[in-house]
């Protein structure tokens, strides 16, 4: 019998603000940006608690090693004819991984890990824009590899929450306003030729986020399965260094008062250096544009009852979202 021995793991990038955040879209990094990555020994550490307002304090972890990242035009790679829906890619070593961003979502479209390309016939959607506290949604994929001169169907399903907010604690440096997501990640191979052939994986991640979808810390789980018993776990985590963070990142956010919230009609927003506001729906479509010259605005929104996101864009370049309810 044939165990065939892949592992594919993808970033959660995404954004953060202060109050119940909601995660807006966000421009991705420029083209040829590094990063820096510390992997850390993950055995036995907990992701701790979901739920608002929490501290997870990851200080004592052990780091193993370091690496480097580059955000890389998808063209430009050697696998680019595999993936024209790319917008973008990560490149680890001679690995890539290919991902396509819209204003709504962020969905994984295939990957090479030094050896084989995999390719998603049905992408894996892992992020959406907006994202509320407690929001969750379920999306099913597909790809197709070939390893070893074999070639292997995979069809999964991928569970995304966002289920806290609060502050993270690194060993290098403390954030606050930090975003946590948790991916669970279920798919099966079937050997093609050999289908009572069959290998299952499952796959837990949890990931800590900021603005410009940035991941700062993750830690997870994967396990494989053949004929019912798991023949192999593995724990995984990883951070951000300090140093590949941006100025920005480091930056409080922005204090930003809305109300009344619930709201009949007419919202106030305060905020010091707010240059715009956009309203847009729960499914990330622009409703409303409102230019902003002082730091207190009454907005009126003309808008039936339901759940909305107002972007507060800063002179400076910082963004804060807000989640407004309309009764």
């Amino acid at each position: 019998m044939k165990k065939i021995c892949t592992t594919l793991s993808f970033g959660l990038l995404a954004g953060m603000v202060f109050g119940q955040p909601v995660i807006g879209y966000t421009p991705q990094p420029a083209f040829g940006t590094t990063f820096t990555v510390f992997a850390i020994n993950a055995a036995g550490v907990s992701p701790g608690n979901a739920g608002a307002n929490q501290t997870w304090n990851f200080s004592g972890v052990q780091t193993l090693g370091q690496s480097t990242g580059t955000c890389t035009n998808p063209a430009q790679t050697p696998q680019a004819a595999f993936f024209p829906t790319a917008t973008q890619a990560t490149t680890f070593g001679s690995g890539n991984s290919f991902i396509k961003v819209t204003n709504t979502e962020i969905s994984a479209v295939g990957s090479y890990d030094g050896q084989s390309v995999f390719i998603n016939s049905d992408p894996e959607k892992i992020f959406q824009f907006p994202f509320a506290y407690q929001q969750t949604f379920t999306d099913p994929w597909a790809l197709s590899y070939s390893f070893q001169g074999v070639t292997v169907n995979r069809k999964g399903t991928t569970t995304v929450t966002y289920d806290g907010y609060g502050t993270l604690v690194t060993p290098e440096i403390t954030l606050q306003n930090v975003t946590r997501v948790k991916l669970i990640q279920d798919s099966y191979d079937v050997i093609v030729g050999e289908e009572e052939d069959t290998i299952f994986y499952h796959q837990e991640i949890y990931s800590w986020v900021r603005d410009g979808h940035t991941s700062l810390f993750s830690v997870g789980k994967f396990q494989r399965i053949y004929e019912g018993e798991v023949i192999q776990t593995v724990e995984s985590g990883s951070y951000r260094a300090a140093a590949s963070l941006s100025v920005d990142e480091f930056a409080k956010a922005p204090e930003v008062s809305v109300y009344p919230n619930p709201s009949s009609g007419q919202v106030t927003i305060e905020a010091e250096g707010l240059g715009f506001v956009n309203l847009m729906s729960m499914e990330g479509k622009l409703l409303k544009g409102f230019p902003v010259s002082s730091s207190q605005t009454v907005l009126t929104l003309d808008l039936p009852a339901g759940i909305y996101v107002a972007q507060c864009v800063f002179k400076d370049g910082r963004r804060d979202t807000r989640r407004l309810v309309v009764e």
